[in-house]
């Protein structure tokens, strides 16, 4: 699939993405960085701009970090009671 070019503003900076995923999507990714960036910019010190989005940068890394962290425990619970269970199957089936 041939990627398509898609236009974004992200902190008041326009610019074109060349992706595969839909322009709905790429909207809301864009929406939800410059919702991070608000937050930051609302701790109401004055920094650089670079410093904004630097650290916008680090509270998305951040949260995609733990929820991966999460999803990878929650994997390993879920194995464990797919065995669990299949061991249970395994026994009333012997």
């Amino acid at each position: 699939m041939q990627k398509k070019p898609i236009e974004v503003v992200i902190f008041n900076h326009k610019f074109t993405v060349k992706t595969d995923n839909d322009k709905a999507f790429v909207e809301q990714v864009a929406t939800y960085v410059n919702e991070k960036i608000k937050e930051v910019k609302k701790m109401g010190k004055s920094v650089p701009t670079i410093d904004t989005v630097l650290l916008a940068c680090m509270n998305i890394a951040d949260e995609y970090l733990k929820f991966k962290e999460e999803r990878g425990r929650m994997e390993g619970k879920v194995e464990k009671r797919i065995q669990d269970l299949i061991g249970l199957i395994d026994k009333e089936l012997s």
